[in-house]
C-alpha cells in the first residue's frame, strides 16, 4: 500500500504512507511500489519525490529509499514529553 501527494507549488511529491505486510517482504514489492509511485508523481509535474523515515525503523526501510536511488537531505529530532 502507499499513498502520496502532490505539491503543485514546490513540484515535491511526498510518499506518506508505504507500508508492506511481513510475508510480502524482501520480494521487490516495495522497490516496485516506490517506482510506480514515483512515475505517479512524475505524471503530475513533480519534479521530486520526497518522504520520512524512522531512522531506527527495525525494518531498516532507510535501506529500501537508497535503493530506489533516494538521498538523505536533512535529519530532524523529535521531542516527546509523556502525559
Amino acid at each position: 500500500m502507499f499513498l502520496s501527494r502532490a505539491d503543485g507549488e514546490t513540484k515535491v511529491g511526498e510518499i506518506t504512507h508505504l507500508g508492506m505486510k511481513r510475508e510480502y517482504r524482501r520480494m521487490g514489492l516495495g522497490l516496485q511500489l516506490l517506482r510506480q509511485s514515483f512515475d505517479g508523481l512524475h505524471r503530475a509535474g513533480m519534479t521530486h519525490a520526497a518522504l520520512l523515515v524512522d531512522s531506527d525503523s527495525p525494518t531498516h526501510a532507510a535501506l529500501l529509499y537508497k535503493k530506489a536511488g533516494m538521498t538523505i537531505q536533512r535529519t530532524f529530532t523529535r521531542y516527546d514529553l509523556p502525559l
